[in-house]
């Protein structure tokens, strides 16, 4: 199982943030107490942190009206072993032009 960060973005309006909270409630009532709201700062955002085998699995939590502007991240913690291990893969691919997505970082 991966870790992934759930971000889910809402209208500014009060009734938005209701109908948002209640789109998360409805399917999953245990859910609504792990979903972090920042709407009293006017960041009008659901986060949501879940152990999932995919991305796909993750985005599957939202409710179906969010999905689309759902954002979904594969969070990673780093030992100070991984950060060498990943060091010594950039001094080798350094010259062929690569992406943090074609490094082999630890799978928790």
């Amino acid at each position: 199982m991966r870790k992934y960060l759930i971000e889910v973005q809402h209208g500014g309006d009060i009734s938005s943030c209701l109908r948002s909270l209640k789109a998360f409630l409805r399917p999953r009532k245990h859910l609504v107490m792990s979903v972090e709201w920042g709407c009293f700062d006017e960041e009008n955002k659901a986060w949501l942190i879940v152990k999932t085998k995919n991305q796909e699995d993750a985005l599957q939590i939202v409710p179906s009206l969010y999905r689309k502007n759902a954002k979904i991240t594969r969070l990673q913690k780093f030992s100070m072993e991984g950060i060498v291990g990943l060091d010594a893969q950039v001094d080798q691919k350094a010259d062929e032009g690569f992406t943090a997505q074609q490094l082999s970082g630890p799978n928790p």
